[in-house]
């Protein structure tokens, strides 16, 4: 039983860290109202004051809240929904991602209700309580709505789809958030959750001769442990761990973690001093995925925000970053130790916002070029950590990448007669497929595919005319098989435009071919059975023979097999024009 519940880890940590990940656009709207509260730059507060008054902070204040406020219960919901989705890919019944929202959110506040309810009980200090019923729900449900007792209720399949779900599955949800009450209340009356005492730990420290290198290199490990395995780390630290901090608004004591140092020469970039490896990517990486997510995160970073690195790249839950990730912290939090026992940093007692961008931040807090020079010292040191773990992640990229796309160009090349189409699977065949789409679309745009002209010889050895062929040079895998890009266009509906795009080049070339005095060659061009589906294309035809001062017995049309030929009428229709 250990073993198989130890084997669902991954599942659930993949499912946390997607539930962070679909929190994103709030943790983007919390930032860019904390930004636009907080921006360093007096003369914006000028003017604000004088559009808005004091007014324009109370709104971007509410925004905060309200955001804090729904980290929790929708940590809960999005765990649960993403769970689920993993833990009952073959189950015949799927449980519908409504319902187990609803469910989450239910044991979510009733868990909250059950005991001193604060807004706090619903903010970010509550995401292990949001992960942990996320979590719970998916797993209970599932086994509950499969009880026999409650068989009863399926209605039959020719129900209502919703009615059916509903009917099947209120019985499990009304049980787990008894027995989720029940719990809770156990554990509210019989005071077992309050044993965690955080000041005892804070007393012990405080007491020792190191108590400033202790509390702050437990705080890196907890913020980089945390958000190597996709929680927040920040919020864990300030909700949790807030006794190692030094309180909002005191000045630095020499003892505890002054937040302002922390965030300012710690987190440059976002957790992991990433402006680092943003640098190394740049450094290291001409194109590709990685690049892109780098171009993505350049703004973020400026800002310390660094999720789309550590969501996209990914950061988390990837022990190719993990080393440099949990290191670079720790050897710069060193280094600053050092820098504040020798008065080479010495904090002022102003306020920063934790976005205050690099080098200004330094600059700010320490009032001096002490600060400024350290980070830059601090940026140089972590690039050069990161750079062969980009280095080698970028070659590990490239071999995977390769692999995927073999594996996506063969099931499309074998999906030719099949009703199910490549660019419409929800994995990574379905998304190199939707990719080299996008691929091909853009390349018909800017004239980057071409023809190439094959002979075609008669019986005696003659030659009779030239067969056009496409060609698609990519401009990572090199030249792409002319039939994976025939089935791409057929499957998204824009084979006339494949299509036309061949006749033209192909009528232009011959057309080059009369000029020169080639007229007995004919011009053979390949097309789809899809293509016969439209009157388009003999319209299409029509007009460039036109163009082109052309006749029609210069041109030849083959009939490719990429898909079976119906008969239906305006096939024929096109074909006897």
């Amino acid at each position: 039983m250990k073993k198989v519940e130890f084997s669902k880890l991954p599942v659930w940590l993949n499912a946390i860290r997607d539930g962070f990940l679909s929190l994103l656009p709030m943790t983007f709207l919390l930032v860019i109202a904390q930004i636009l509260d907080s921006l360093p730059l007096p003369i914006y507060h000028q003017k604000m004051y004088a559009l808005f008054g004091d007014g324009y902070h109370v709104f971007f204040m509410k925004i905060i809240h309200t955001v804090n406020y729904s980290y929790g219960v929708g940590l809960a919901v999005l765990v649960a929904v993403h769970l689920m989705r993993a833990i009952q890919r073959n189950d015949i019944d799927l449980i519908p991602d409504t319902l187990v929202g609803v469910s989450a959110f239910a044991n979510f506040m009733i868990v909250v209700l059950s005991g001193s309810f604060s807004p706090e009980s619903l903010s970010y200090q509550s995401i292990f309580l949001g992960a942990a019923i996320g979590i719970l729900t998916a797993e209970l449900l599932r086994k509950l709505a499969y009880l026999s007792v409650f068989s009863f209720l399926r209605m039959p399949y020719e129900s209502n789809s919703e009615f059916y779900y509903v009917m099947w599955l209120s019985p499990a949800i009304i049980l787990l958030g008894l027995i989720t009450l029940l719990v809770s209340t156990y554990l509210t009356t019989s005071h077992i959750l309050s044993s965690w005492n955080i000041a005892l730990l804070t007393f012990w420290i405080e007491q020792q001769a190191s108590a400033m290198w202790i509390f702050h290199t437990l705080s890196i490990i907890i913020n980089q442990v945390f958000w190597s395995v996709g929680f927040h780390g920040w919020l864990v630290l300030s909700g949790y761990f807030n006794d190692f901090l030094v309180p909002a608004g005191a000045p630095y004591d020499g003892v505890h973690v002054y937040r302002s140092l922390l965030t300012s020469f710690l987190l440059m970039g976002g957790s992991g001093v990433t402006v680092g490896l943003l640098i190394a990517i740049f450094l290291k990486v001409k194109s590709g995925y990685q690049r892109k997510i780098g171009l993505i995160s350049v703004v973020p970073a400026f800002f310390n925000i660094n999720d789309t690195l550590l969501y996209g790249l990914p950061i988390i839950l990837n022990p190719r970053y993990l080393i440099p990730f949990i290191c670079v912290p720790l050897l710069l939090n060193f280094l600053l130790l050092v820098a504040l026992e020798t008065g080479f940093i010495v904090p002022l007692n102003v306020k920063l916002s934790f976005t205050t961008p690099p080098l200004i931040s330094g600059w700010l807090l320490t009032g001096s070029w002490h600060g400024v020079a350290f980070q830059v010292v601090s940026i140089i040191i972590s690039t050069i950590i990161y750079l062969p773990f980009v280095k080698k992640v970028e070659a590990l990229r490239k071999d995977e990448e390769l692999i995927c796309y073999n594996n996506a160009t063969q099931v499309i090349l074998t999906n030719r007669v099949k009703p199910f189409p490549t660019i419409g699977r929800d994995d990574r065949v379905g998304m190199f497929a939707r990719g080299l789409l996008t691929s091909l679309l853009e390349d018909l745009e800017r004239q980057r595919v071409y023809m190439d002209y094959q002979p075609k010889h008669s019986n005696d050895g003659s030659l009779v005319g030239l067969e056009a062929l496409l060609r698609w040079p990519h401009e990572s895998y090199g030249l792409i098989h002319p039939q994976v890009a025939v089935t791409l266009a057929e499957e998204s509906n824009q084979i006339q435009v494949l299509g036309g795009y061949v006749i033209e080049h192909a009528l232009a070339f011959k057309q080059k071919l009369n000029s020169l005095g080639y007229q007995e060659l004919n011009i053979a061009i390949n097309v789809s059975p899809a293509q016969l589906m439209h009157l388009e294309i003999v319209e299409t035809i029509e007009r460039l023979l036109i163009k082109y001062e052309l006749t029609p017995d210069q041109l030849e049309l083959e009939i490719t097999e990429s898909s079976i030929l119906p008969d239906h009428p305006i096939i024929n229709e096109a074909l006897s024009r």
